[in-house]
């Protein structure tokens, strides 16, 4: 099928009925606002959905970050493409006056090119969601972890990626929508062989071809952090909270001094070797990694040039992977939840605090998603998409 066919298609199916945008909160962290934004990432696949958003609210995030898998709603043009999860989040999102930072994420093969995402068809996809959702989608992140290829799709690619950054900001533009494109990168781990770029090599090489007027906002999402927040980089500790420093280093470098850094991603040392000396260089007691928290917090907030930084699990995986939640299956929270709301100037004072009982009982299937909010069913499909 043809380029021009493809995107069509992609048009024509996710095209939208109806849309009721309301009045957002304001969007603190973004370049025009001198507050620090709050936020988490809340993952629509995992556990407890629902009461993981009410939390949200009730700590007074700024912002919530949503990973969307694209080839996970829309594996093949060959099946129907289903949102409703997506579709559920962003309205209790817009409910609660949550700012959105949307991450699309793992291109299907339908939309995968040897050189990266198609594009055109990348930017269809993000204007049809927008033209439902441009209330509370403040900033999108086009795949990211740029720089590596699992989050790319294929080898790192500079060039490529600056043309769909250049494709979707005359998207926008086009569609009058005054959205930031956050281009985030990922610190690599000792010994990535797979043709992933350093980070900042990758950074340094959309600078040399001229892209500093489209990154409003460099991210930075950590795999894996070690250390304390304060730790210095080093053998022992690869990959430190403060690597930020060595991202502005590069930005100054590039006459980028008007250029913010969000970190979309980040949560405390899970692996390593304790020390006597310091017990938040590997926090294991829920108080100590509160304690963790808290220090990184203070340290991401006093950069003038950070404008909003991302916990990264407001909910668990499933289960079996609740280390780092701050809603965990059962109804309890993290310690770290009351930190955050403190920061956030939220309702949350206590790890006493539950869901109220109206808002109790999370989202598990599809199904329950759309009989909860019937009225949109948005990017939800009967039939297949037409070839």
């Amino acid at each position: 099928m043809k380029p021009k066919v493809y995107l069509l298609t992609i048009v024509a199916i996710l095209f939208s009925l109806c849309a009721f945008p309301q009045a957002g909160r304001a969007t603190t962290g973004l370049p025009n606002s001198a507050a620090f934004g709050y936020g988490a990432r809340i993952n629509m696949w995992g556990e407890d959905v629902s009461a993981a958003l009410e939390l949200a609210s009730n700590m007074g995030l700024d912002w919530l970050a949503i990973d969307v898998d694209w080839a996970r709603h829309w594996p093949s043009l060959d099946q129907p493409a289903d949102f409703s999860r997506l579709d559920y989040v962003l309205q209790i999102a817009r409910q609660k006056q949550i700012s959105v930072l949307l991450s699309l994420t793992h291109a299907p093969a339908w939309a995968l090119t040897t050189s990266g995402p198609e594009p055109n068809f990348t930017n269809a996809l993000l204007q049809s969601i927008l033209d439902v959702y441009s209330d509370v989608i403040k900033a999108v992140e086009l795949f990211p972890g740029i720089n590596t290829t699992s989050r790319w799709g294929t080898t790192a690619d500079p060039q490529a990626y600056l043309t769909m950054l250049q494709t979707v900001r005359h998207g926008c533009d086009t569609n009058g929508r005054a959205l930031y494109l956050v281009t985030t990168v990922e610190p690599l781990l000792p010994g990535t062989t797979d043709g992933s770029q350093d980070d900042r090599i990758f950074l340094e090489g959309l600078y040399n071809l001229g892209g500093t007027a489209y990154l409003p906002i460099i991210g930075v999402r950590y795999p894996e952090l070690k250390g304390a927040p304060m730790s210095d980089q080093s053998e022992q500790y690869p990959i430190t909270l403060r690597h930020y420093e060595l991202i502005r280093e590069l930005m100054l470098q590039h006459q980028h001094a008007n250029g913010m850094i969000w970190i979309t991603g980040f949560s405390w040392p899970i692996s390593g070797t304790t020390d006597p000396a310091d017990p938040l260089t590997l926090p294991v007691t829920p108080t100590q990694q509160a304690q963790w928290v808290n220090q990184a917090f203070q340290l991401l907030r006093a950069q003038l040039f950070i404008g909003t930084a991302f916990y990264s699990a407001l909910n668990a995986t499933d289960t079996t992977q609740t280390i780092q939640a701050l809603y965990r299956p059962g109804g309890s929270i993290h310690p770290a939840s009351v930190v955050i709301s403190q920061f956030a100037d939220g309702s949350v004072n206590s790890t006493s605090w539950v869901v109220p009982q109206s808002q109790s009982g999370g989202i598990h299937t599809p199904e329950t998603v759309v009989t909860q909010l019937a009225p949109t069913k948005f990017l939800h499909f009967e039939g297949k998409p037409r070839k």
